[in-house]
């Protein structure tokens, strides 16, 4: 059984769509690394699709000198984006 450690970036408390990281500790003692974004379905309750795998923390401590920091503000950058997308427009017409 997986341990997870969930370490959320929103960017407007209160707002549905999000991403964090996912630590899962795995029986072999690593740390797996996910991107997922939090969501809520249509009838309302709270779930969870994994937008992206990076890996272990072990393996990707060669290309990044923290991890779990790097990806932390991946996320919030993201969840960011992601809320502009769906910001209103507003068009005028004269």
């Amino acid at each position: 059984m997986a341990t997870y450690g969930i370490i959320r970036h929103r960017v407007n408390p209160g707002q549905d769509d999000y991403m964090y990281l996912r630590k899962s500790k795995k029986p072999n003692g690593r740390t797996y690394l996910t991107i997922v974004q939090g969501y809520r379905d249509a009838s309302g309750k709270n779930r969870a699709r994994t937008v992206k795998s990076l890996g272990y923390v072990d393996a990707l401590e060669a290309e990044f000198d923290d991890p779990v920091a790097h990806f932390e503000e991946e996320c919030r950058r993201m969840t960011e984006e992601a809320a502009r997308a769906q910001a209103p427009v507003t068009v005028e017409f004269s």
